[in-house]
């Protein structure tokens, strides 16, 4: 009849495709979540499937810091599977850093332990929502951590008629106001004695 047939030169269990042998041990420099698996056509490099798509997981999770004026403090982002994703740090809905990038020139911020944040000399002004962030499949992950930056309370004791301070005076048996105002945060309790 003059037309030729295919014949699978290997068994029906290879479907078509050539065998497939793998070895761990010959591991190219920069290939550290890739393991040597040898086509026999052309001996391509293929992931290890264990690592293939593997979503990046969050070891951290969001937390509530409160750290004292002028303190250093680490917002702590550690990432598993982080593979080629860049972290974002975000301040409400602006971005600090994307990877080792400084988006917001701020001296006072720098990455430590590859993703995880630090502040050096915190204000008041600092207090606010952090996000660490990466993108997956095209949809974000991330924590968020919330940093309150205490401040010691500064008492002042207010006297009748606006003074500050100074002695009072007043007949026996007469009432005397006397108000007490405090600021810090969180707010102080006050309680006289």
């Amino acid at each position: 009849t003059g037309r030729s047939q295919y014949q699978n030169p290997y068994p029906s269990s290879h479907s078509g495709s050539p065998p497939l042998s793998s070895s761990s041990s010959v591991i190219p420099h920069g290939f550290s979540d890739y393991r040597q698996i040898n086509i026999l056509r052309n001996g391509r490099l293929i992931p290890d499937p264990s690592s293939i798509g593997a979503e990046p997981e969050f070891m951290t999770q969001g937390q509530v810091l409160r750290t004292e004026l002028g303190d250093t403090v680490v917002l702590p982002c550690k990432i598993k599977n982080l593979g080629d994703s860049v972290v974002l740090w975000k301040r409400g809905d602006r971005v600090l850093s994307a990877g080792p990038i400084q988006v917001r020139k701020d001296y006072r911020l720098t990455l430590v332990e590859a993703s995880s944040l630090r502040i050096t000399g915190v204000d008041v002004a600092d207090t606010d929502n952090y996000t660490c962030e990466v993108e997956w499949r095209g949809q974000p992950l991330q924590i968020v951590h919330y940093l309150e930056v205490l401040v010691p309370p500064q008492i002042e004791a207010v006297l009748p008629g606006g003074r500050i301070d100074s002695p009072v005076e007043a007949r026996e048996g007469s009432n005397v106001q006397l108000e007490c105002r405090a600021d810090g945060i969180p707010p102080p309790t006050i309680r006289w004695r």
